[in-house]
Formats: C-alpha cells, sequence, structure tokens
C-alpha cells in the first residue's frame, strides 16, 4: 500500500496527515538450534492519529517427529499525536501473537496435525486439529472470540474408530461432543442450512478436518453464535446398521442453558441400497429438532439432500410443529 504522510508540529501539538503503510518482507532461512528463522518482515502504518512500526518473524520449529510453524510474531511500537509519556506525544511498546501456528506430528504412534489462527480485526481465534493414534482418529474444532468485554467460546472434540457392534444390527463408530461457553444454538441458521444442497454439513464427524477446516470453523461459528450467559453442551455418537453396512449417521443431543432451557437434536442419515458400491437407492438426510422450554413447544424439521434413486434427483422436506405446555402437550401439529 502506497505512503503519503506529513508530520506537522503547531501550538496545539503534534499531528499526522495522511495515511497508508508499507511492508517489506527479507528471506533468511537461518537455523539456531531447533529454531529457523525463514523471514522478517517490517512494516509502517500511518493514520490521522498515530504512526506504528511492526517487526515481525516466520520461524519454525522442529523437536523430534513434532514440528511447528510460526507465523507474523513479533513487536510493535506506536507513537500516538496525543499527549502522553512523552509529552507532546504518546510511546507504546508491546509485543504481537502471530497470525497463524501450524503443527505438523509424524511418529510411529500419532500422526496428523492441524493450526490456529488469528483474526486481528474481528478478534477471534480459530482452529483444528486432527490425529490418528493406534486406530484412532481424533479431530477437534474450535472458534474463540475475544471481542468485547468478554469471551465466547465454541469447540467440538470427536473420535473415530473401528465399529463396535450394539444390539438390533447397529454398530457404533465414533463420539463426540460440543461445549459452547456464551453461546447459543441457532436453530433458525440450521433450519435454512436444511435445504441447501450442502445441508447442515457434518461438523461433528468431518472426512477431512484440515482441508475442510475453513468451512468448518465458520459453520461452527454460524450454527452457534455468541450470546452472552448462555451455554450450550452435548454428546454426539456416529452410527452404523447393517451386515454390510447400509445406513450411516450421526446423532448429537444438545442442552442450551440456563433457563429458558432448550434441548436441541442434529442428526444425518444416509443410506445406499442394495450396497454402497452398487447403489440404486442413495438418499441423505439432515433433521433438526427442537424443544424450547420457554416457548413451550415443539419442532423438527428434515431434508432430503444430493438423494437419487436409479440416478434420478428426489427432494423432499418435513416439517412439524407441536405448541403447548411442556406437562401437557396439545394435540394440534402441522406437517408439510
Amino acid at each position: 500500500m502506497p505512503l503519503s504522510a506529513a508530520l506537522r508540529w503547531s501550538g496545539r501539538g503534534l499531528s499526522f496527515t495522511g495515511s497508508g503503510g508499507l511492508e517489506v518482507e527479507t528471506a533468511i532461512d537461518r537455523p539456531i538450534g531447533p529454531l529457523r528463522l525463514g523471514a522478517i518482515r517490517a512494516g509502517l502504518e500511518l493514520t490521522d492519529v498515530s504512526l506504528e512500526a511492526r517487526v515481525a518473524v516466520v520461524a519454525a520449529l522442529s523437536w523430534g517427529p513434532v514440528h511447528l510453524v510460526m507465523n507474523s510474531a513479533g513487536f510493535r511500537a506506536r507513537l500516538g499525536a496525543s499527549p502522553g509519556n512523552l509529552g507532546p506525544v504518546d510511546l507504546s511498546i508491546g509485543w504481537f501473537p502471530p497470525s497463524s501456528i501450524g503443527l505438523a506430528i509424524d511418529a510411529s504412534a500419532v500422526r496428523g496435525g492441524g493450526f490456529i489462527e488469528r483474526d486481528a480485526s474481528a478478534g477471534r481465534y480459530s482452529g483444528a486439529l486432527a490425529l490418528e493414534a493406534i486406530g484412532v482418529g481424533l479431530a477437534a474444532i474450535g472458534v474463540l472470540d475475544t471481542a468485547g468485554p468478554g469471551y465466547s467460546l465454541a469447540a467440538i472434540i470427536a473420535a473415530e474408530f473401528r465399529p463396535v457392534p450394539l444390539p438390533l444390527g447397529f454398530t457404533l463408530e465414533g463420539v463426540g461432543g460440543l461445549i459452547g461457553i456464551h453461546r447459543r444454538v441457532d436453530t433458525d441458521a440450521l433450519r435454512a442450512a436444511l435445504r441447501t444442497p450442502a445441508g447442515m454439513g457434518d461438523i461433528f464427524f468431518p472426512a477431512d478436518p484440515i482441508a475442510q477446516a475453513g468451512r468448518l470453523t465458520t459453520d461452527l461459528a454460524r450454527y452457534f453464535p455468541a450470546a452472552e450467559g448462555r451455554y450450550v453442551f452435548g454428546p454426539a455418537v456416529k452410527f452404523g446398521w447393517g451386515a454390510p453396512t447400509v445406513v450411516r449417521g450421526t446423532l448429537a443431543v444438545l442442552l442450551e442453558l440456563p433457563a429458558p432451557a432448550r434441548v436441541v437434536v442434529l442428526g444425518t442419515v444416509t443410506t445406499k441400497l442394495p450396497t454402497e458400491e452398487h447403489a440404486v437407492v442413495d438418499l441423505a438426510m439432515d433433521v433438526v429438532g427442537e424443544v424450547d422450554f420457554g416457548q413451550k413447544r415443539v419442532a423438527v424439521d428434515a431434508s432430503l439432500r444430493s438423494s437419487t434413486i436409479a440416478g434420478f434427483p428426489i427432494t423432499g422436506d418435513l416439517a412439524f410443529r407441536m405448541p403447548g405446555t411442556i406437562r401437557g402437550w396439545t394435540r394440534r401439529g402441522s406437517w408439510r
């Protein structure tokens, strides 16, 4: 960005005129023990009220099978055009955390990696982690917002493993859960997502958390937005049915507290018949269910997505509403 600036002194004090910025990056690639400096970035930014200089580094750290990459961490000095610790101007010096940190592990027992990104303008930290250890896949996705007087966190942790037999032909393929601190469940956003080609998206048991991290963290922040004083938590499971497996699904039961409390059920079901390899019937359905104790109602919504029968697309939606009291629901409902 071009830099056009002027420094002016008057009886009122020091002032800046102009705006813009300048940034220069110099490649180094120099090892210092286990640390390797990749580059140094120097920047200068001017506004009408301040002049700020920044120096940051890009570095990598290797410690056995663990590798870390740190991007743009360093120090800044800010000169403000207002009376302060230097008389007519105010000088502040401090450090700023990296804009992103990447992790990779390549050991005999554990393999995988992840990252954390920082959006300074939004005050948001987001990240994803995927590891595989002794035949178990572990995944974590999180969003932390720090803008405002407090903070809010939404995080999902899940583990997938070899199918465990259950009664009635079912198998358990994964367990996980969600925790939301100063967060709520946006059922309107979830219902709107049902009627899109991608549906809700599999945020609890994604196939590749790192490759889909951008979408996953965006969905996590959209479906569970910040809400001061609200808390969300609950388990999730991944299951199958049949031998060989012809039905797969996920189910999450979430509780939002304090009063007025809500119970939200999120589910996905897919089936391929007669077999997964030679499917004539290929159906996928997302479901959002809600019991709202404050509004004293039950709501269920479901929608087919990316579904075909003998190659022909098939679509369908279902909605059910049952208002009444918690102790004695009325028998009125609506279907469409």
